[in-house]
This record gives C-alpha cells, sequence and structure tokens, in this order.
C-alpha cells in the first residue's frame, strides 16, 4: 500500500478520523451549505435546518454530523439500545 492510500484509508476510518473541527463549526459549515444549495423536491431548506439542530443536540447526531458516519461504538450503541 503507497503512503498516499494508506492516508486517504485512515481518513476514512471514522472510529481513528481526525476531529479538528468544533461542533460549532460543523454546524455552521453544513448551514452554509444547506442554504447554499436551497430546497430539494423533497425538503425545504427551513426543515433540512430545523433537522440540523435537532441533529447537534445529542452526542449522536454530533458524531454523525462531524463524521458523516457511525463507528463501531455508535453502530453497537444503535443495534443494542434497548427500546
Amino acid at each position: 500500500m503507497t503512503q498516499q492510500s494508506q492516508e486517504l484509508n485512515e481518513q476514512r476510518i471514522l472510529s481513528h478520523g481526525n476531529q479538528n473541527e468544533t461542533i460549532e463549526k460543523t454546524i455552521e459549515r453544513v448551514k452554509k451549505r444547506i442554504i447554499k444549495t436551497g430546497d430539494k423536491p423533497h425538503v425545504t431548506v427551513a426543515r433540512q435546518l430545523e433537522l440540523l439542530h435537532q441533529l447537534a443536540d445529542f452526542p449522536l447526531g454530533q458524531f454523525l454530523l462531524q463524521n458523516g458516519g457511525f463507528n463501531g461504538y455508535w453502530t453497537d450503541y444503535i443495534m443494542e439500545h434497548q427500546y
């Protein structure tokens, strides 16, 4: 494996990712992207922003926003959660 492919692979491993961005910066970045792209056929900007703020209110949502997916810890949490 080349150095470049090794670095790319490490960036994709969510549980080993580098989380340099604060949740506040992540929210602002995602908010700007939502506003820039506008309404979708199935959801308005207002609804997307509402969902963004709801996700930012709890640790699982924050992790999802900052990493774009779940790691093993959160996957286990979701699968094993007692309803």
